[in-house]
């Protein structure tokens, strides 16, 4: 497996990781990302009532298009 930083941009393909602190809390890389996304992340964890963000949780998101 290979992991790179880099600067911040949508990939067009592809896996992203971004955090989600307790309490369903974003992280500042997931607000961004959610901010590209017109809300995909928020959208998700607000539909996902077993998801608190807690360790080991995880919220696997299909990307939406465009």
């Amino acid at each position: 497996m290979k992991i790179d930083f880099a600067k911040f941009a949508v990939p067009q393909s592809g896996a992203v990781v971004v955090g989600v602190w307790e309490d369903r809390v974003l992280t500042a890389a997931a607000r961004r990302l959610d901010k590209e996304t017109g809300g995909a992340i928020s959208r998700a964890v607000a539909a996902a009532p077993r998801f608190h963000g807690k360790k080991n949780e995880l919220l696997p998101l299909i990307g939406p298009p465009n």
